[in-house]
């Protein structure tokens, strides 16, 4: 019971260490992008005229290199 504790803590914190470091954001970064005013628009016009207040917690982006 022992050996068995100490063989599944070992491989536990091997695997712990082997987890990539590397944040999200560096991943995102080789793509530049923007928000999305059209779009935001759109919805905040529709939003209004029906009466609804929105808030953005990760507003729309777009890539500012494709055409839309």
């Amino acid at each position: 019971m022992k050996i068995r504790f100490i063989v599944l803590t070992s491989l536990s914190m091997f695997v712990g260490a082997c987890a990539s470091n590397g944040s999200k954001s560096d991943l995102a970064g080789s793509t530049p992008r923007e928000r999305d005013q059209r779009y935001i628009a759109a919805v905040e016009s529709k939003a209004d005229k029906a009466g609804v207040e929105v808030i953005w917690v990760n507003p729309p982006t777009r890539n500012p290199k494709l055409k839309q």
